[in-house]
């Protein structure tokens, strides 16, 4: 016997589920959600994300007693510009799997199912492509950590800024970091002085299998090196000089991330936030199928605060 309003049962069902499968989707990327953890922004409105950017350009100086101060407002870039980008997975029902699926628990096992397979969908296309340029899918990828954390950060344009002329806007790296046994983590040390001013320092690394089990054997019987609280979060994670160096097995591989996540923003839009659209049928097809959409981007305000590293060996 079929079921009676089976596409407001089905629309109802994952409405309901929308909490649940955001927070599966944000917790099975480990980028993700460590971001989350420290504060993903969501924004409302705009058709894009203005950053803006916080490099010494003010004016200021010292002065003795009645000396005029440069009061003009400084010339040149103040601010980055970044689009949104939109992600969605589908949940589809034939016509078929109707009949074969009459009844509310069969139908609830069914979308049980589909559901699971939309979220493993986005965990694994939003966890690769944090890692990646953003230039996949003709442009229409996220913004990854291969663009604001470039290899080579003197050329290209991020954020509507050409690196090639703003020194400021390039990121710090070391392509060449060699054996990690004997200078691994010398040249991690030397990475983290280069990108810290003042008390603003990296907040945390990413790195993948093999440069973390690198890290690993280093940091064995090295009490300072544990990351306790971590692993009771179920990350697996190290402390170097007191910043999470935390595993991720999306991280592209011979890289290393130190990012200080004060100047780098996950950005998710509150009007398409895992929204839920309705089950729908065409006109002619006998299937019917709802979605989950996000909108989303990652930037930055600092990339001179940012860093990457490749080139380590065992």
């Amino acid at each position: 016997m079929a079921v009676p309003n089976l596409d407001a049962i089905a629309t109802t069902t994952i409405k309901n589920y929308r909490k649940t499968f955001a927070d599966n989707v944000s917790n099975g990327n480990t980028a993700f959600r460590y971001m989350k953890m420290k504060g993903a922004r969501k924004l409302s409105g705009g058709d894009t994300i203005l950053e803006e950017l916080m490099y010494a350009s003010a004016n200021g100086g010292s002065y003795s007693g009645t000396d005029p101060m440069d009061i003009t407002v400084p010339e040149g870039i103040s601010a980055a510009e970044f689009n949104w980008k939109q992600y969605y997975a589908t949940i589809p029902i034939t016509g078929t799997e109707k009949i074969r699926n009459a009844g509310p628990q069969k139908v609830q096992s069914l979308l049980e199912a589909r559901t699971k397979q939309a979220e493993i969908k986005l965990i694994n296309d939003l966890g690769s492509h944090f890692y990646l340029d953003g230039t996949g899918n003709s442009g229409k990828n996220m913004l990854g950590l291969a663009a604001i954390c470039d290899t080579a950060p003197t050329t290209g344009t991020l954020g509507g800024i050409n690196r090639a002329n703003y020194t400021f806007w390039r990121n710090y790296t070391n392509t060449s970091a060699g054996s990690f046994a004997s200078a691994g983590l010398s040249a991690i040390s030397t990475a983290i002085r280069s990108l810290t001013r003042g008390e603003d320092r990296p907040t945390v690394m990413f790195t993948g299998s093999t440069i973390f089990g690198y890290a690993q054997a280093a940091a064995s019987g090295r009490a300072q090196f544990n990351n306790p609280v971590l692993a009771d979060m179920n990350f697996h994670a190290l402390k170097v000089e007191g910043i999470d160096l935390v595993y991720d097995p999306q991280c592209t591989a011979d890289r290393l991330y130190l990012l200080n996540l004060d100047y780098l923003s996950l950005n998710i839009h509150t009007d398409e936030n895992f929204v839920v659209k309705p089950f729908v049928e065409p006109a002619d097809q006998n299937f019917m199928v709802g979605k989950y959409l996000v909108a989303l981007q990652l930037t930055v305000s600092n990339c001179a605060l940012q860093g990457v590293m490749s080139g380590f060996s065992a």
